[in-house]
């Protein structure tokens, strides 16, 4: 890729030489161009012509282009197709004095995406760093449409796959040594068929890791972690990072904590058993439709949804956790109609995790920001709501959301209109009385109709042509058009600009003075809205703890509100949970099986279960009789017991 010698082509092959595993949508217009190899990668993978146009002394040139306002939709068919994507946008404006200055502005890979249309709502899209030692196996997986980072150190004679399960990761990083490590890739591919990234910058993020980690989680030592000591998963975590905030040009001001975590806090669920056990999808068809998700999955919100999953993949073993959650469920089991109102309020709730994540990597819009003070004001309602209640167990799960966001969810009010544009550089944004320069500017733009409408009577009056009419398009700006029959009192300083069938447009100095002033004004307008709005973010963004915690919380009530739910719908029991090491279940019922039999009753059955004298059953019949459904059923309702339904 040498050799080409127009302004624009040079500039493109220098900035693609920077980003070469990536395909490069350059932003001409209005339209986003590939060229080249990616025109043609590109062209056959979006199913879009594929061009050969003539660039001068550099030839015909291969292109491929899509609308910059569909743009979203054709970077998710790339990404889901396994391609990386570089967004080189324009920033500068024309100026005639030579090519317009572009930098690639965002890199998009399967695991770092934030469009909302490219992710599931209620699934989280992680992407995962590894790293193997002599004995021991470091983890890192975020997830950066949420803000959330795990981290942990596992023995080597782990089996991987029970990690890479439990965060089905989308991408996954590796080093030189572990990409040409068959085993790893063989895992890798097996459990979870993600894209696999020989991340070639590894040593460069990995040199300091320790160093990195303190100074961009703003601690002094990483003690308080838990991972101090821990050198795989300290350089995993580090690369991990390093990588995230290298393809987010560094606006990861959400990523703000590690959460350490232990395998053995946890249920060890082998891929075999969510298959069997149906816990996500159906054995046969791989849907949704017939698995336990589908039962229980009663949240309301997006958070609530995704906690669902992750509490449901890692069922807690110990066992004042469990019943903690039990003793929560049990008291929004009884407060039907506080349940009732909760739910109702969650369900309009917007997905705050990704909308901050989306605010803080500078692709949010003002509806972004006035549906996070909406979706924070329910936050402190329901905090309200509950607490009035007095009951401790629900008190505690809410005290920790900040009164401090009513500051924030009034301050966003005050300034932002109702229903604000998509487009956050055109203007139309914040309210009158919010900036005192924007008055102004917005009192000269608004004059410009009772401007134009004076002057158009002033000059029918001058000229006698009653059928002058003083108008705008955005190709002449202003004009003045008469009708040809009135062309014999024009007067002489009128200046012919078009002519028509019926009529000829002129234009005056006056005109095209007062026009320069009115387009002035509106740009001007448009400029200082768009400063305004970005402070406005970064004030937003000085709350990010507080909304991640209010996020978290609403997320961890929505799930709880979800198993007292179905507790209700379909007559579940509360389980003692003990370490005797006896399984009693008296009459169980499969919970995705009873669902399916419309109005056929369903045949409870019983179970005993324990270390002495009932360790196996041995259970006969013939097909179809529901030797599997029991089994199954066994299982179910041992796990749902762990996760605290």
């Amino acid at each position: 890729m040498t050799g080409f010698t127009t302004p624009m082509m040079k500039q493109y092959i220098q900035i693609k030489q920077k980003y070469p595993d990536y395909l490069l949508l350059y932003r001409l217009g209005d339209f986003y161009e590939l060229f080249l190899e990616d025109a043609e990668v590109g062209a056959r993978t979006l199913q879009i012509t594929l061009t050969r146009r003539p660039r001068g002394r550099d030839g015909d040139i291969p292109m491929a282009g899509v609308p910059y306002h569909a743009v979203d939709r054709y970077i998710t068919r790339l990404i889901k197709a396994g391609h990386k994507v570089a967004i080189c946008e324009q920033v500068s404006e024309p100026d005639n004095k030579g090519i317009v200055e572009r930098e690639v502005v965002r890199l998009i890979t399967s695991g770092t995406v934030l469009d909302e249309q490219a992710l599931e709502q209620k699934e989280h899209n992680f992407i995962m760093a590894l790293h193997t030692g002599p004995k021991t196996i470091g983890i890192a997986a975020a997830d950066i449409s949420t803000g959330d980072f795990f981290v942990s150190q596992v023995d080597k004679k782990t089996d991987l796959s029970h990690e890479l399960l439990r965060f089905k990761p989308a991408e996954c990083l590796l080093n030189e040594n572990d990409y040409n490590n068959p085993e790893v890739l063989k895992c890798l591919k097996d459990v979870c068929s993600c894209n696999i990234t020989r991340f070639t910058e590894w040593d460069l993020h990995t040199s300091k890791a320790e160093e990195n980690l303190q100074k961009h989680f703003n601690v002094a030592t990483l003690r308080g972690f838990g991972i101090e000591g821990k050198s795989q998963a300290v350089t995993s975590a580090a690369a991990l990072l390093g990588y995230i905030t290298q393809t987010q040009m560094g606006k990861v001001h959400h990523m703000r904590t590690l959460k350490v975590y232990e395998p053995t806090e946890n249920v060890l669920l082998d891929s075999s058993t969510v298959f069997n056990l149906e816990l996500f999808a159906t054995i046969h068809e791989g849907k949704r439709e017939g698995s336990l998700i589908s039962v229980i999955d009663q949240t309301c919100t997006p958070m609530g949804g995704r906690l669902l999953r992750e509490w449901l993949r890692q069922p807690l073993r110990d066992k004042g956790r469990i019943e903690k959650r039990l003793k929560r469920v049990d008291a929004l089991l009884h407060h039907h109609r506080l349940r009732g109102t909760l739910r109702e309020i969650m369900h309009d709730l917007y997905d705050v995790e990704r909308i901050l994540a989306r605010l803080s990597a500078g692709i949010g819009h003002a509806g972004d920001v006035i549906n996070l003070a909406s979706s924070l004001q329910m936050c402190l309602r329901i905090k309200s709501m509950i607490l009035n209640e007095h009951n401790p167990e629900l008190d505690s799960l809410v005290h920790a959301i900040s009164h401090d966001l009513q500051k924030l969810v009034t301050h966003i009010q005050a300034c932002i209109v109702d229903m604000p544009p998509i487009d956050t550089k055109g203007g139309g944004i914040f309210r009158e009385g919010v900036h005192a320069e924007l008055d102004e500017l917005r009192g000269i733009m608004h004059g410009a109709k009772s401007w134009v409408k004076t002057l158009e009577q002033q000059e029918k009056e001058t000229t006698g042509i009653t059928t002058l009419k003083v108008r705008f398009n955005k190709v002449f700006g202003y004009y003045i058009e008469i009708s040809k029959s009135f062309l014999d009192k024009v007067p002489g300083h009128y200046l012919r600009k078009q002519t028509l069938v019926n009529a000829e447009r002129f234009i005056t100095p006056e005109l095209k003075e007062y026009e320069e002033k009115i387009l002035t004004a509106e740009e001007q307008t448009q400029k200082l809205e768009y400063e305004l709005f970005c402070t406005l973010v970064r004030e937003v963004l000085t709350y990010t703890a507080a909304i991640q915690q209010a996020s978290a919380k609403i997320a961890s009530l929505d799930v709880l509100s979800t198993f007292a739910e179905c507790a209700d719908l379909y007559h579940y029991t509360k389980p003692t949970v003990n370490n005797s090491g006896v399984i009693h279940i008296t009459d169980g019922r499969h919970p995705v099986v009873e669902r399916l039999l419309d109005e056929r009753a369903f045949v409870p059955n019983s179970t005993e279960l324990n270390q002495q004298s009932n360790q196996l059953h041995i259970i006969t019949g013939p097909n179809m009789a529901g030797k599997s459904v029991y089994m199954r059923q066994v299982a179910l309702i041992t796990l749902l017991a762990h996760i605290g339904s």
